[in-house]
């Protein structure tokens, strides 16, 4: 008896500092993110929301590039029906390139789903920690707000409906924690290789979460710079950190350059900016809706903001004023409606506020993190109500976003194999062969079936309509409903070979898409563009010849544009390289000092 009581006690003891170690926080993540995809394996279900069928085509198109060694950085010759659509140069290409490789290891949509869903719970969760941490904030109320974190907002969003703002999400609280780390250390307060390396993976991941982060670190920097015992030394090395983003991502802003200086591309669909706000809600899991349980939480810290004021740092007063304003500017109290008249591209661009909710979040809970740390938790009454409070706020959030998971994964098992049919041909599919597509060898089965004609990067002849004369609506027209009737065949450098057999010579319309710089090949002549007409999306039309014809399409971007695509990865090489380089010099030299003391 006394052994076992002796056992239990070391037993404790162990448990007590691992619990105080810094690795039970990131298992906690761990651990929280692998609950989130439970349902699905429970289920077997693969969740296909709003976004999903337009990115499983984008990272399918890098896995066939990937698998066949076929590269085609420009024009999609696998992906969108092989429709040669320029879309993963200038959309976050090295994401794309790099989930195209985890599903040419995963082979089917459901593994390679489980895999990102939990990665990016994982990723945003230690970042929301990572974020708290470098706050000041004490280790469990840092593990306590990151777990509330990846349960709100826009971070669940990659699993529900594959949002590629949910990535955004995920790695916005690197961002912001460069911020805080301008104010807090006036000595040197930019790390220009760190910020330059989160805001190069934000630009190669989602461009528009780039933007927030620049808007958000702005003030950061403002502050850091008034306090900044270096001011020059701090704009110099803000410089260094621009242009080390340069470097690393000039293959996106070399194809953003190239693509919207020569070409007429299509902005996204447009929609009410009034009517995509943050709206309190009841937990339904909209994307505009604030729960009760997220609000109270927000309230709470403004509670605790006010009642510890005397003691209250100016960084927490900081992250959480800015929190709210910019949660208020993404709600009603903004008047979307008329900046919608007074901009209408920011339909189009902005597209939704409540994404706006993305900074918004992590600010806010890195600032109830600063007051949780600031409690008396000498005081035991004290430490067991605010313990009980944040476990009751985490579940609050945690339980409806598991709940959300399993509805959504028992509904593919039933009905609704895909959750939204919005700018979607579906073509004659059972659900059970849908769902055996999704879990298919053959990623390619479940774009077969299902396509999406969104307009995304579409280039466009003249004006861009709208309804039936959008690029969308034509792209369904011109090439959904006419590629089953030509045969497409990816060929090396990048080329698409497209082929079809005609009773009568005369002119015909190809079911593939042409930029300005597309070149066009028709029964082995080059033509030149006033040698062929090309409709409103730039489908070329061409003469055929009566018995088999062929066209070969092939985007020769220019030489500069192809410099910097490799500018970029040059770039990676030699940051790693050097990073390398500057942890082995700092072992070196922790192992010579300890020698020299040993010495002593």
């Amino acid at each position: 008896m006394a052994v076992l009581i002796t056992s239990g006690v070391v037993s404790m003891r162990q448990l007590n500092i691992w619990l105080r170690s810094r690795w039970a926080p990131v298992a906690g993540i761990a651990i929280m993110s692998f609950i989130m995809i439970v349902p699905q394996l429970l289920t077997g279900s693969v969740i296909v929301g709003s976004d999903g069928i337009f990115h499983f085509n984008r990272i399918y198109d890098t896995a066939k590039q990937i698998s066949t060694g076929y590269w085609s950085y420009w024009q999609t010759n696998f992906g969108f029906q092989q429709s040669g659509r320029v879309v993963n140069a200038v959309y976050g290409p090295y994401s794309a390139y790099l989930m195209g490789a985890l599903l040419v290891v995963f082979r089917s949509w459901y593994h390679f789903q489980l895999f990102t869903t939990f990665a990016v719970y994982l990723i945003g969760g230690y970042g929301m920690y990572r974020l708290a941490r470098s706050a000041g904030a004490r280790m469990w109320p840092a593990f306590a707000t990151a777990i509330i974190f990846m349960n709100i907002g826009w971070l669940p969003r990659w699993g529900l409906n594959q949002n590629m703002t949910a990535l955004g999400a995920a790695l916005l609280p690197y961002a912001l924690a460069c911020g805080v780390h301008m104010v807090r250390h006036r000595e040197q307060p930019v790390q220009p290789v760190r910020l330059a390396l989160i805001m190069s993976i934000l630009i190669e991941t989602h461009v528009l979460s780039t933007i927030f982060a620049v808007l958000a670190l702005i003030p950061f920097w403002i502050v850091a710079w008034v306090r900044a015992n270096h001011r020059l030394r701090m704009v110099g090395r803000t410089a260094a950190a621009v242009g080390i983003t340069l470097v690393l991502t000039a293959n996106v802003w070399g194809a953003m350059l190239l693509m919207f200086s020569t070409n007429r591309i299509a902005y996204p669909a447009a929609f009410s900016l009034a009517q995509n706000v943050l709206q309190i809600g009841v937990g339904r899991g909209s994307r505009n809706e604030l729960a009760l349980f997220p609000l109270a939480i927000i309230a709470g810290q403004v509670v605790l903001l006010l009642l510890q004021r005397r003691r209250t740092s100016r960084l927490n007063w900081c992250v959480t004023a800015m929190g709210v304003a910019i949660l208020l500017a993404a709600s009603r109290v903004m008047p979307w409606a008329l900046i919608g008249r007074l901009v209408p591209k920011m339909s189009q661009m902005l597209q939704f506020p409540v994404r706006m909710s993305t900074i918004a979040f992590p600010l806010i809970l890195c600032g109830l993190a600063l007051s949780l740390s600031n409690m008396e938790w000498s005081r035991v009454s004290v430490r067991r109500v605010t313990s009980t409070l944040v476990v009751l706020a985490a579940l609050g959030v945690a339980v409806p976003n598991v709940a959300r998971m399993t509805i959504r994964s028992v509904d593919v098992q039933r009905s609704h194999v895909l959750r939204s049919f919005g700018a979607m041909l579906l073509l004659n599919s059972t659900p059970r062969e849908l769902r055996a597509t999704l879990h298919s060898k053959h990623p390619g089965a479940i774009l077969a079936t299902a396509e999406k004609h969104s307009s995304d990067y579409l280039p466009v002849n003249g004006h861009q309509g709208t309804g039936d004369l959008s690029p969308g609506s034509i792209y369904k027209r011109e090439i959904l409903f006419y590629h089953p009737y030509f045969t497409y065949t990816a060929l090396p450098g990048g080329r698409l070979q497209i082929s079809w057999h005609e009773t009568t010579a005369g002119w015909q319309s190809v079911p593939v898409v042409t930029y300005h710089q597309s070149q066009v090949t028709v029964n082995g002549h080059r033509l030149m563009q006033e040698e062929y007409y090309r409709s409103r999306i730039n489908a070329p039309i061409v003469q055929s010849r009566r018995g088999k014809n062929t066209m070969i399409v092939q985007f020769r971007a220019a030489w500069w544009a192809e410099l910097l695509l490799w500018v970029a990865p040059l770039g990676w090489l030699a940051l790693g390289a050097w990073c390398g380089w500057r942890r082995l010099r700092r072992r070196q030299s922790g192992v010579n000092a300890k020698v020299q003391a040993d010495d002593i």
